[in-house]
């Protein structure tokens, strides 16, 4: 049996056969073991699955949302690196007044802020 993640070759095999295969055929057709089989295909479901569309939008007359300033932060998941980009600084200005930033915010938080002058 063989070891290791699936290539290229079996991963399309996988997606061509699911269907109409069970995993343990599938499995035996690769010489892999049925859990990478079937990893593979719980993966392909989650990675395929569409968004249910609302059945009708609702029409308010409100101001949209502005965005989440964690979501303006610029990431590079594969490297582990997030940068704070121009808007999301500006986004963290404007939700400042909202905030305490007097050290009251939470007692967990409270030890890492720290006033230079009042």
């Amino acid at each position: 049996m063989k070891k290791g993640p699936l290539s290229k070759k079996e991963k399309t095999h996988v997606e061509s056969n699911y269907k109409e295969q069970t995993a343990e055929q599938i499995a035996e057709d690769l010489d892999r073991s049925v859990e990478i089989v079937e990893k593979h295909i719980m993966k392909m479901s989650f990675d395929k699955v569409e968004p249910i569309a609302d059945p009708e939008p609702v029409a308010e007359e409100s101001k949209p949302e502005p965005p989440r300033t964690a979501s303006l932060f610029a990431r590079k998941e594969d490297r582990g690196v997030v940068v704070m980009t121009k808007e999301a600084s500006m986004a963290s200005d404007d939700t400042k007044s909202k905030r305490k930033v007097d050290g009251t915010t939470s007692k967990r938080m409270s030890r890492f802020i720290h006033q230079i002058k009042e």
